[in-house]
């Protein structure tokens, strides 16, 4: 109906275009839903923008195992909200899902029109590519400063320069949302120290009394963390890796002696972390991590002689974790390691390993 209204929208700083999103019309309102039906246009601050329009769009997958045998762009008609990446006297908009990108473009108040391009395989199940994008740029935004199209790329870069390098040659205002994202920090690097605390049974099928009991084996460890943060939903998900040093030892009671647990290692975690903001300087995580680890130095000697009853050789496992960190500099987490089978070498050996880590971060950047 043309009617503006100012209210408080949920940004989830979408990676893929929604088709609808949450709003209240007071802070302490009800939570309203808006939708491609009955919202013509949406927008957060002077950041994003998205437009509701029926367009026909090629919808073909770019994944390499799903491709068309068809060159030309196989055009359907959706209504949908574009994200309008810039406007002036041509105006760039793009659509995202999970497995399709596309620009949509226009000048002034005129239809809004696909730029196509389809990777496709040919008859010979080569992969091609459909560049009609170059040619409808050519046709109908030409301008004396335009660079080589026989070379410009489908990205949202090099497609966003081109519009920006006509409506300057048009002399025409810019609006560029794209550049209006505020600043984020998509990369931590943080030194945890951690204590853990495991209790660790070994037993053996063929022999009751080669079974090996360590109640309380405490170590300690320190590591490097590298927080790759994701570049959509508000920084909310990152990618973590956190090569650690750490060591562990225990007193153990088994039949035929008493024994010992000497345990050292570098362990390679590669996960995923999911934070829940509860204000600007606090936030709430968990996380889960595949871990391979490397050890050294390390077996179950008898206590007495010394001798060493068993080489330690550990498989990859899972961890779990659960924590907090305030003003993006300091943490605190408490981790859970699914069992960790640390007698990988051999076949009649098995393991019960259940250990927690309490584990202390500080930022460095």
């Amino acid at each position: 109906e043309n009617e503006k209204i100012e209210c408080f929208i949920k940004n989830l700083d979408w990676k893929n275009n929604p088709s609808s999103f949450v709003y209240k019309l007071t802070e302490n309102g009800i939570e309203k839903k808006g939708t491609i039906l009955n919202v013509k246009e949406f927008g957060i601050n002077i950041a994003t923008k998205y437009v509701s329009r029926t367009v026909f769009i090629d919808e073909s997958s770019s994944f390499l195992n799903s491709l068309s045998n068809k060159r030309r762009a196989e055009l359907k008609k959706e209504t949908l909200f574009l994200k309008v990446i810039l406007e002036g006297e041509a105006n760039l908009y793009k659509y995202q899902n999970s497995d399709t990108k596309r620009f949509f473009y226009n000048q002034d108040n005129s239809k809004i029109e696909q730029l196509i391009f389809k990777k496709y395989k040919d008859s010979e199940d080569k992969i091609r590519e459909n560049n009609g994008f170059r040619n409808q740029l050519f046709k109908d935004l030409k301008c004396l400063n335009k660079p080589n199209l026989k070379k410009l790329k489908y990205n949202t870069k090099e497609i966003t320069n081109y519009f920006i390098d006509y409506n300057k040659c048009k002399n025409s205002k810019i609006t560029n949302y794209k550049s209006k994202k505020e600043k984020r920090d998509l990369f931590n690097l943080s030194i945890r120290a951690r204590a853990n605390s495991a209790s660790i049974t070994i037993s053996n099928a063929n022999s009751i009394s080669s079974k090996m009991t360590f109640d309380h084996a405490v170590g300690f460890g320190l590591g490097v963390e590298a927080e790759f943060i994701m570049p959509f939903n508000k920084n909310k998900w990152a990618f973590t890796m956190e090569p650690t040093y750490q060591t562990i030892s225990a007193k153990g009671k088994r039949v035929l002696g008493d024994v010992e647990l000497k345990y050292s290692s570098i362990e390679f975690p590669i996960g995923i972390r999911h934070y829940f903001f509860l204000n600007n300087d606090s936030k709430i995580f968990v996380n889960a991590n595949l871990i391979i680890e490397s050890s050294f130095n390390s077996g179950v000697y008898n206590t007495k002689t010394n001798y060493q009853v068993l080489d330690i050789q550990a498989r990859p496992y899972a961890g779990l974790g659960f924590g907090y960190k305030h003003k993006n500099k300091f943490s605190i987490e408490l981790k859970y390691h699914t069992n960790k089978e640390i007698l990988g070498d051999y076949v009649f050996y098995a393991t019960d390993n259940k250990t927690l880590s309490l584990i202390i971060g500080y930022s460095i950047l």
